[in-house]
């Protein structure tokens, strides 16, 4: 029984203000609405909050399900919705909504190292976001990546589509990216020499259905297909004169399901994702003349876990560990690569690969020696080895590294940096140029 006259306030699920919570449940489970009044949309009209957070209506409301929407609408990024209960003298209940604007729209430029030496060792990336198309809490995103200095060999581009489905209490997600590089020449035997391109198309379109959506604990299951179109050539000229072209067209087509989640506390917050993939086309003679011995029909096992945990003295302390495990010889797109600055620092981006293996890291944050500004001392270790490796091919290696670096956040001007020096303590096997080290840097601004 709620007094008259009480003020309930519900922000985010699960509900502040509301009596005896335990385990994300409410003692409230619904309240009788006679009226609903608004306030403050001045970008979203009455008819697009409702759809938006379709519980709430005249009559009973279930408090949960309308918790879990308003957190859905205000972590996409489109609104800031708030529904308070007033119990007026006469035991009647209005719900007044709250809708704070925010800017929805965003540009933002990255440019960092990540690189190589065929093609240029920086890459920039222009980013386009709107986390509320057509007032939906729909999300679009638009990203162009290419090399400073090779513009005319580096063009990838990505696209990605969330469509919130919030009476569900789920998402819908669209995806799909392209890729054109051009490597250039890449070898070179007197007077015969190599060049190597490589384009792709990649489409996926996944559901994720949320299992639990509170503020401490989220569980989610994701079913989905990935298509990817790949269309690789090999030029060989002698003296500059092409003698003959050798590539490689093929696609992989992956179904796959996926249970993740996240638990956080006060301190501490962990995030895991556990999957399975299986290709379900393919052309196993494409596969073979890509790498000898690829099985068309595989599947694919992966998991992760991330753990932040924040100790005393404003210390910070991070654990990521991703990998996948299979008994089937994979096409080489879709083995475990490590190295570069998201993986194994100390190396270049995806210096090794194979069909199964882990990538784990460590790195430990000092306080801040001024606003938005740390260091951080990591290692870093990865660990692949293939089912059948063909000549030339990794059969079992470890790469790994151990570095310091800083970082620097500036919310309020858009300002991000990270600066990383990495020095190889284990380099690649049988490497004929050994690495000492890599710095990594990389620069982004938001507008």
């Amino acid at each position: 029984m709620i007094a008259a006259g009480l003020a309930v306030s519900l922000w985010v699920a699960p509900l502040a203000g509301m009596p005896a919570l335990a385990n994300d449940k409410l003692a409230v489970q619904t309240i009788m609405v006679s009226d609903i009044t608004y306030s403050g949309n001045d970008k979203l009209s009455e008819s697009q909050i409702e759809r938006l957070l379709p519980e709430l209506k005249k009559g009973s409301v279930d408090i949960a399900t309308l918790s879990r929407q308003i957190q859905m609408v205000n972590d996409s990024g489109a609104a800031s919705l708030a529904v308070k209960f007033v119990v007026g003298k006469d035991g009647q209940t209005t719900a007044v909504v709250t809708a704070k604007d925010v800017n929805t729209e965003q540009f933002s430029i990255r440019v960092d190292n990540t690189g190589n030496d065929y093609t240029g060792d920086f890459r920039t990336a222009l980013t386009y976001v709107n986390t509320n198309v057509d007032n939906r809490a729909d999300m679009l995103g638009i990203t162009y990546v290419t090399s400073p200095d090779h513009m005319s060999d580096v063009t990838q581009a990505a696209l990605f589509y969330r469509h919130l489905l919030p009476k569900a209490g789920d998402s819908l997600y669209f995806s799909y990216s392209y890729s054109d590089v051009d490597m250039g020449q890449i070898a070179s035997f007197g007077p015969l020499s190599m060049n190597a391109t490589g384009k792709g198309h990649t489409y996926g379109l996944h559901y994720q259905h949320n299992l639990n959506y509170g503020i401490n604990k989220r569980s989610w299951l994701d079913v989905g297909v990935d298509y990817k179109d790949y269309e690789n050539a090999q030029n060989f000229a002698i003296n500059g004169n092409r003698i003959f072209n050798q590539g490689t067209d093929f696609s992989v087509t992956t179904l796959g399901l996926t249970y993740g989640g996240s638990v956080r506390s006060a301190n501490k917050v962990t995030s895991y994702n556990l999957g399975y993939v299986a290709n379900v086309n393919g052309d196993e003679d494409k596969f073979n003349t890509y790498r000898t011995g690829s099985d068309k029909s595989f599947g694919i096992f992966k998991a992760g876990i991330n753990h932040q945990y924040k100790m005393g003295g404003d210390w910070v302390g991070s654990v990521r560990l991703n990998g996948q495990y299979t008994r089937d010889n994979l096409v080489t797109t879709e083995q475990l690569g490590a190295g570069g600055m998201y993986s194994v620092r100390g190396f270049d981006e995806r210096s090794i690969s194979a069909d199964n293996g882990y990538i784990a890291n460590i790195e430990f944050y000092s306080p801040e020696v001024a606003k938005g500004q740390r260091f951080v001392l990591f290692g870093d270790i990865g660990h692949l080895y293939s089912n059948k490796a063909n000549i030339g091919e990794l059969k079992n290696d470890t790469i790994a590294s151990v570095g310091a670096g800083f970082r620097y956040t500036d919310s309020a001007g858009g300002w991000s940096g990270a600066l990383d020096y990495a020095h190889v303590v284990d380099d690649i096997e049988n490497k004929i140029d050994k690495d000492s080290g890599k710095w990594h840097v990389s620069l982004s601004k938001k507008f």
